[in-house]
């Protein structure tokens, strides 16, 4: 990011207001417009190179017609109405880049399996530094991919994404960046339950049954409490009532 030179310290605390270009937020969104400008203006360099690729051929053809039978000929004149039209016959935009990435696919997926062969023919250290070796010629993106399948089609903000180090938090997953040395997956541990090798899982075991001491345990209990409360209603003195009649003796 950019940075701003350090103001004194009585007023150092303008770094932290939204409307100061030393705030590390406007600092980041000045940043992502950088990018996104680099990109379009990379995106417009390479249209205009196709469309001065795609008229210098047209220049040519129509010279090579000239000269071989004139500027009179029908042959020639075709040839000028047909560049009129000659959008129609092109090719829609993305179509070659589309091509290419098929090709670099197909590419991509035979190198993975001669390197996956390869690796089976070796020694547990040998394929972690191969792995190492491998990851490291590789981009942000392209890493994360190949450690997460369900990365590769994820929204991106723009290109230049691609090369950071982010978070990621797909919506009902967690991304933990750690490798089980069992099974030699991503996203969990050794002994985490998610590992396909790992035969305990906590949650698929049988309660254990009680024993018959603790059942006759739990039964002395219950018939105790019982007891316990059938001998504290019979000694309850009932209320008295306030209406009784008053002795006689006592009233004289």
């Amino acid at each position: 990011f950019f940075t701003t030179p350090s103001m004194g310290k009585g007023l150092a605390f303008l770094n932290l207001k939204f409307f100061h270009p030393g705030n590390k937020d406007n600092q980041r969104r000045k940043w992502e417009a950088l990018q996104r400008d680099a990109e379009m203006q990379r995106k417009i360099k390479e249209r205009e190179l196709e469309l001065e690729q795609e008229k210098q051929i047209s220049d040519t053809r129509k010279l090579l017609f000239e000269q071989e039978m004139g500027a009179n000929s029908q042959e020639y004149r075709k040839e000028v109405l047909k560049e009129q039209v000659s959008f129609l016959y092109n090719p829609p935009p993305g179509y070659k880049k589309q091509i290419e990435k098929e090709r670099k696919k197909v590419e991509e997926e035979g190198r993975l399996k001669e390197w996956q062969h390869a690796m089976e023919q070796m020694t547990k250290d040998e394929r972690r530094l191969a792995e190492r070796e491998m990851e490291s010629g590789l981009s942000v993106h392209e890493r994360n991919v190949r450690r997460f399948e369900f990365l590769k089609n994820a929204p991106m903000a723009a290109e230049y994404v691609k090369d950071m180090e982010v978070t990621h938090k797909p919506f009902g997953m967690m991304v933990r960046n750690v490798r089980c040395l069992k099974c030699g997956k991503w996203g969990h541990r050794i002994h985490d339950r998610e590992c396909t090798m790992n035969e305990y899982d906590p949650l698929s075991q049988p309660q254990p049954q009680k024993s018959q001491q603790q059942q006759h345990r739990n039964h002395n209990n219950n018939h105790d409490a019982t007891d316990t409360a059938t001998l504290t209603a019979a000694t309850t003195v009932p209320p008295t009532d306030d209406k009784q009649e008053k002795d006689p003796l006592n009233a004289m």
